[in-house]
């Protein structure tokens, strides 16, 4: 518990000195990474499930 409260601490403090600009752009490049993250496993599962493997 302590290890995710000294995380969310980081966090909190890496961007409390920042700039609204840098903090709106570092928080849209997270974003998009983390979409298309997400996208990317959904295509994985999704061509697994529809006989990725089959010959």
């Amino acid at each position: 518990m302590t290890t995710l409260l000294l995380f969310k601490r980081l966090y909190a403090e890496a961007f409390n000195g920042l700039n609204t600009a840098y903090e709106m752009l570092l928080k849209s490049i997270a974003w998009f990474v983390l979409g298309t993250t997400v996208i990317g496993l959904f295509a994985f599962v999704f061509r697994i499930c529809t006989g990725f493997f089959t010959i």
